[in-house]
C-alpha cells in the first residue's frame, strides 16, 4: 500500500519487470492492482480528443476538448467533492459553449486549451507514438497537466492491445483517428466491467484509501522518495490526518506489517 495512485502505478511497473540483484535474476511478480479507474478513463478520453484534432476544424476541436475536460472535472468533483473541481468543471463547460457560439473565453486555463488546439498536432499513424505525442500536449499545456498525470495510469487497465488495435484500424480505414474518443471510452468501459467481476487475489497493490474495510495476511507500506510521502507536506505537525491514514494501513494486517521508506524520511515518532 501507498498513499497515492501514481506510486501505485510505479510499484506495479517495477513488479512487472525482470530485475537483477547481486547477480541473481528476479522474475516479474504476478500481482493485481486495486484502484479507482474512472478518472484515468476520463483523462484518456481527453487525450483521444487530441488524436482527433487533425480531422476536425479548429472550433469543433476546441469545443469537444473543452467539453471533455469539463466532464473530467465534473467526475472529479463527484469523487472528492472539492470546490476547485466544481469550479473548473463549470468554467470549462462555459468555455465550450462560448467557443461553439462565437463568444469569448474568460479564463486563462480555457485559453491555454484553445491555444493548444490551434497549434495543432502532427501524427504519424503509429498508435503508440501518436499516443505519446498527444500525451506530451497534455504535459506541455499547464491547464492539462493534471489530466496528463491521470493518463499515465491508463496502462493499469491492461488494455494496451485493444486500444492500439482499434486506433490502428481507424487510421487504416480513415487516414486518421476519427472516432478515437468513442473507441477509447468503449474499450476502457469494457475493461472496467471485466475487472469489477473478478475478485482480486494474491499480491495486491493499492493506495491506503482503497484498503479501508479490508483485511490481509500481511501489509507492506511504501513511501516514495519524491512523492506519496507518509506525512502530507500541506499538513502541520503532529500530522493528525496523516497518522490516522497510516493507522488504517497498519491495522489492515492480520499478522505482519513491513514499512519501506527513503533513507532521509522524517521519523515516524517524535515529530
Amino acid at each position: 500500500m501507498t498513499r497515492s495512485n501514481p506510486l501505485v502505478s510505479d510499484i506495479s511497473s517495477l513488479l512487472g519487470q525482470e530485475h537483477t540483484y547481486k547477480n541473481q535474476v528476479l522474475k516479474p511478480v504476478a500481482h493485481e492492482v486495486v484502484w479507482d479507474p474512472e478518472l484515468s478513463a476520463a483523462a484518456a478520453v481527453v487525450l483521444a480528443s487530441i488524436l482527433e484534432w487533425p480531422r476536425k476544424d479548429v472550433l469543433e476541436a476546441q469545443t469537444q476538448t473543452l467539453r471533455l475536460v469539463s466532464a473530467y472535472y465534473r467526475l472529479k468533483a463527484a469523487t472528492d467533492g472539492t470546490q476547485t473541481a466544481k469550479d473548473l468543471a463549470r468554467q470549462f463547460a462555459e468555455a465550450a459553449v462560448a467557443v461553439s457560439t462565437g463568444g469569448k473565453l474568460k479564463t486563462k486555463k480555457a485559453k491555454e486549451v484553445a491555444a493548444a488546439v490551434e497549434a495543432g498536432i502532427s501524427l504519424l499513424g503509429d498508435p503508440t507514438e501518436d499516443w505519446r505525442t498527444a500525451s506530451q500536449v497534455l504535459a506541455q499545456t499547464p491547464a492539462l497537466v493534471e489530466i496528463h498525470r491521470q493518463v499515465r495510469l491508463v496502462r493499469l487497465f491492461r488494455a494496451t492491445d485493444a486500444l492500439g488495435g482499434g486506433l490502428a484500424d481507424s487510421w487504416v480505414s480513415t487516414g486518421g483517428y476519427a472516432g478515437a474518443t468513442v473507441l477509447v471510452k468503449k474499450v476502457l468501459d469494457q475493461e472496467r466491467l471485466l475487472s469489477a467481476e473478478l475478485e482480486p487475489q494474491g499480491l495486491l497493490v493499492m493506495n491506503i484509501h482503497k484498503s479501508k474495510g479490508k483485511e490481509f495476511d500481511g501489509v507492506i507500506l511504501v513511501e516514495g522518495a519524491f512523492k506519496s510521502f507518509f506525512f502530507d507536506r500541506n499538513e502541520k505537525a503532529p500530522f493528525t490526518q496523516s497518522r490516522r491514514l497510516l493507522r488504517v494501513g497498519i491495522t489492515r494486517a492480520r499478522t505482519r506489517v513491513a514499512i519501506v521508506r527513503p533513507m532521509n524520511a522524517a521519523p515516524l515518532c517524535d515529530i
